[in-house]
């Protein structure tokens, strides 16, 4: 044990720098949480928790997205922490905190890694889509910290100058994958892609074989969720109609999802453009050094290495292939494979710019500073940005304000998405304030207040029908987050100057 206690400890120094790391981190994600609405998927997650077990479980199977290991940790949490925003937040907060220090701690398993670790922590902390999951009510941020574990775990059962791993290792590589295939069905692509570097590399066969035992076992324990879901698949016509909203991604849509290693997610106009291919080539590069720098000796003796190079680049991949014919699974969106992008591929990312430094020799020091300042200048980037324009989220608290004010002129409001819009500005309205619109409009009161997304056709064509029998708009107010402006809410204030045909 005392060479495994080794290989892990930091020095004092660097303890306190990743103490400062981590209060940084704690300070990003709880400085902007107040202004930070509840969307439509966290009031479905707060909805189910308050559910008894067994109704619980039906609601989670009916609604086929997730399993539901998660929502079980959510709801022991927000018994301790109350469900409102903050208790519900609370969870994924810890997770993202922790997974912080626990990225630093991997950074110290890789070969010859100096302050790969620290400097990946660093990059997490600052790292703006890691901070809106951490403040997000869903599994995300829970599902990235097991992925980190996977990992610690192949680099303790692959081991060789400490002690052989013992039973308590494999029944703990078992519980780890088996909590991730129950948190987020693409857990099983990480299960597989971990196995699969086991297999690769150059370990025991006993290891191997322990490996794929774990994973068969985390398997069998997945089947009865599978049963029970069996009915609600065949009724929904499976995942890929459930979730076809989402679309199916292109060539452009992948390079962006790996360019948001760094926290930049758009690139529209010169200057983000430039940064989109700034940010999609620099971890490309940084992988393709710890490829050929990996050589001697090769990648395949490093099963801790090689586990992180497919965990990071494997699953966006393989769903961005699940998503495209002939599967036509909906899946491909940045959240499904965040352990990849941006935590993984950070570190992997700080441990190329950790090796090239030390090929510097003399100026390994001056090298590494530089590099390091490269990478947390690019992440820093949008952090500030969405700091300075916040809200990252539509603040349908704001909203709720306006609505509320409305209702008690004795005007009604309704919305055109329900779960999306209803669902967070009822729960700041601490009551029903906002119905769905109906599909017959002849019963509508004379004033009402309309409360949709412009940007999407079928939502601004029920706004053009009202229109069309008779409504007239008098006052509007559009609510966006801080940078996906065309994706907002608008509430419209309209009035019937017609009678209903």
């Amino acid at each position: 044990m005392s060479e495994i206690s080794s290989r892990l400890r930091f020095s004092r120094g660097a303890l306190l720098l990743l103490l400062f790391i981590l209060l940084c981190g704690a300070a990003l994600r709880l400085a902007s949480l107040p202004y930070e609405a509840l969307e439509g998927d966290e009031i479905f997650s707060r909805q189910v928790v308050l559910l008894s077990v067994p109704s619980e479980i039906s609601a989670i199977r009916e609604d086929l997205v997730h399993p539901p290991l998660y929502y079980f940790l959510l709801q022991a949490s927000t018994r301790l922490w109350g469900s409102g925003a903050g208790g519900l937040r609370g969870f994924s907060l810890l997770c993202g905190i922790a997974s912080i220090g626990l990225i630093a701690l991997l950074g110290r398993t890789l070969p010859q890694s100096r302050f790969a670790g620290i400097l990946a922590a660093a990059l997490l902390a600052l790292n703006q889509i890691h901070i809106f999951y951490s403040q997000e009510a869903r599994s995300y941020t829970w599902y990235s910290l097991l992925v980190l574990l996977l990992v610690l775990w192949v680099w303790r059962v692959t081991l060789l100058t400490g002690p052989p791993p013992t039973l308590r290792h494999w029944v703990l590589g078992t519980v780890l994958m088996t909590a991730l295939v129950y948190t987020h069905y693409v857990g099983a692509i990480y299960v597989g892609s971990a196995v699969l570097a086991l297999l690769i590399s150059r370990i025991p066969v006993s290891t191997r074989i322990a490996a794929v035992v774990c994973a068969t076992i985390a398997a069998i324990c997945f089947l009865p969720w599978v049963v029970a879901i069996s009915r609600v698949y065949k009724e929904k016509h499976g995942i890929g109609n459930n979730l076809d909203w989402q679309g199916h991604p292109n060539a452009k849509n992948l390079i962006q999802a790996f360019a948001s290693t760094f926290g930049i997610l758009q690139g529209h106009g010169t200057i983000k453009i430039a940064f989109l291919l700034i940010t999609f080539l620099l971890p490309l590069l940084l992988i393709l050094a710890v490829f050929l720098i990996g050589r001697r000796p090769p990648l395949r003796h490093s099963p801790v290495l090689l586990t992180l190079f497919f965990l990071s680049v494997l699953p966006p991949v393989v769903v961005f292939l699940l998503s495209r014919a002939p599967f036509n699974l909906s899946l491909f969106g940045l959240r499904h494979f965040l352990p990849s992008i941006p935590v993984l591929m950070l570190l992997l990312c700080s441990y190329g710019i950790d090796r090239l430094a030390q090929r510097a020799n003399s100026r390994s020091t001056f090298a590494y500073t530089v590099g390091s300042a490269l990478l947390l200048s690019l992440t820093a980037i949008p952090t500030l940005q969405s700091l300075v324009s916040r809200p990252s989220r539509i603040p349908y608290n704001l909203v709720s304000r306006e609505v509320e004010r409305d209702r008690l002129a004795g005007v009604p409001a309704y919305t055109t998405w329900f779960y999306g819009i209803g669902g967070p500005v009822n729960f700041y309205c601490a009551d029903v304030c906002v119905t769905e619109l109906p599909p017959d409009h002849h019963p509508l009161p004379s004033q009402m207040v309309l409360l949709y997304r412009p940007a999407l056709p079928q939502e601004l064509q029920q706004y053009q029908r009202l229109q069309q029998e008779g409504f007239v708009e008098i006052e509007q107010r559009y609510y966006t987050n801080g940078t996906r402006g065309e994706f907002g809410t608008t509430l419209s204030v309209l009035r019937r100057t017609s009678p209903p045909r």
